[in-house]
């Protein structure tokens, strides 16, 4: 989740921002849902200087089925009752820093690529050491057992962005992105919505 002082502090730059007309510039959130081989969803800052540069700060957090589970795992009556959601999953959240530069592709500027790449801090739990469980036929639980390991991993991000923009104030993206780090490539695709003062006033 994002802290409050990070809300806080984005708020105070933008009120300082909004206060400068000498250099053009737009700051606007983005809330995006992503698939590929984790699944999950980001929250973004975004500050665009001079319609060309581009600062991203964000969360994202992504999961999936755990990648070293047995065939032959079974998450027992709960698994089933709640349609494998208790069932485990390796997990990714990453906070990220990203820099880019804006490409606009009609003159209105209602079209633009949000060409970015960066740096994350990733947090990886995931499970290992598999254990077979003698639980019976009717069991409530895993017939394993597994451990659970976390780890703090940089990771390097490209993230480039088809962003839509309907009005000063809201807009909508298509994207895709690539996380690399020691573990693995976190790979897919993402829409998402755009809120805040995503242009400035044509003349």
């Amino acid at each position: 989740m994002i802290r409050p002082g990070v809300l806080l502090i984005f708020m105070f730059v933008c009120i300082r921002l909004s206060a400068q007309e000498i250099t053009p510039h737009s700051y606007y959130i983005s809330i995006d849902g992503m698939l590929g081989n984790f699944i999950g969803h980001e929250f973004q800052f975004n500050y665009v200087l001079s319609e060309k540069y581009t600062f991203r700060f964000g969360h994202a957090f992504q999961d999936r089925k755990a990648a070293s589970i047995p065939a032959d795992f079974s998450g027992g009556l709960a698994g089933g009752l709640t349609f494998g959601l208790t069932n485990p999953r390796d997990e990714i959240q990453s906070y990220q820093l990203l820099v880019g530069r804006i490409f606009m592709i009609e003159d209105q500027h209602k079209a633009r690529l949000n060409l970015s790449a960066g740096i994350a801090r990733s947090h990886l739990k995931e499970y290992t050491n598999w254990k077979g469980e003698n639980n019976g036929i009717l069991s409530l639980g895993w017939n394993y057992s597994a451990d659970l390991v976390s780890s703090e991993k940089w990771s390097f991000v490209f993230n480039p962005r088809l962003e839509i923009v309907a009005t000063r104030y809201l807009g909508v993206s298509l994207s895709t992105f690539l996380q690399y780090n020691s573990s693995g490539t976190t790979w897919g695709f993402g829409a998402g919505l755009l809120l805040g003062k995503l242009r400035n006033k044509q003349k």
